[in-house]
């Protein structure tokens, strides 16, 4: 059971933490040679990371961190280069064939993304979002209160029965 959370540890690392910061620094060297290789691994890490949470619903996979460990390290090596032979080999085709039953969709979701709906809420929450968490938390306790105190005047007395029923604790 503790080697389990190690590879799972080391399947975070390999499969996401390194390949971003290889990505961060791809993005800084002038040539595109690296650039292509990690926005290749990206389609090839998100493709696969969407249908491992469909199949993990209804599969379960003795040492799967082992080898996802494994097969990572597969995916994230130039010397293997096995992002770019999953992208060419499987997903592209893949992709290829289903993209005028994909594209409807995320054509959809970018209208909404670019509506005024869309705008409208991200301009509310430029302006409330830095203040909602106190807000909700002075509202609760404002709300907490109301009740401590509706709860003592129900019984005839403020704030009596407010924490009674879980004197236990």
């Amino acid at each position: 059971m503790f080697s389990f959370g190690i590879f799972k540890a080391l399947a975070l690392f390999l499969g996401f933490a390194y390949p971003t910061y290889a990505s961060y620094k791809a993005l800084l060297t002038p040539g595109t040679a690296d650039d292509h290789q990690w926005l290749t691994y990206w389609v090839v890490y998100g493709f696969l990371e969407t249908a491992e949470s469909i199949i993990e619903q209804f599969l379960w996979i003795p040492f799967y961190y082992e080898f996802k460990c494994i097969f990572l390290l597969w995916l994230v090596l130039p010397q293997t280069k096995g992002a770019a032979y999953l992208f060419q080999h499987f997903i592209c085709p893949f992709m290829k064939n289903y993209a005028s039953h994909i594209d409807p969709i995320f054509g959809k979701a970018d209208q909404i993304m670019q509506s005024n709906q869309m705008n409208t809420f991200v301009n509310m929450s430029q302006q409330y979002g830095p203040n909602i968490a106190q807000q909700a938390m002075a509202t609760a306790q404002q709300e907490a209160k109301r009740l401590a105190q509706s709860q003592g005047s129900a019984q005839g007395r403020p704030g009596a029965g407010y924490g009674q029923r879980h004197s236990n604790f």
